[in-house]
């Protein structure tokens, strides 16, 4: 009598996609490539505007802002010009998009 050995399903595509996704998420990504390294881990990243790129962190961070100079906290960021020491909070990042200085 033969004995069959039961063969694991092989990975669907949202499996596929899963892993992509994640890989993605792995590794800092710029438009340009010129993003230095991620001091943080990043569950997405938007697209580029210009010289800003947000991201969303896996955990809530502090840092100062860049541009105001308040202490934040939040798993949305900005930076500015690819350098994670150029954090912005929400609120700047909207400003700066918008084209209005803080004191308007």
């Amino acid at each position: 009598m033969s004995r069959v050995t039961p063969v694991p399903p092989a990975a669907s595509s949202q499996d596929s996609n899963e892993a992509t996704l994640h890989a993605k998420f792995d590794q800092p990504t710029s438009h340009n490539n010129m993003v230095e390294a991620s001091p943080f881990q990043i569950v997405k990243t938007f697209p580029p505007r210009g010289e800003l790129q947000q991201y969303r962190l896996t955990a809530t961070t502090e840092f100062s802002c860049c541009h105001c100079q308040q202490q934040k906290k939040s798993k949305l960021v900005a930076i500015k010009e690819g350098k994670w020491d150029q954090l912005l909070c929400n609120g700047c990042y909207g400003l700066l998009l918008s084209g209005t200085s803080q004191n308007s």
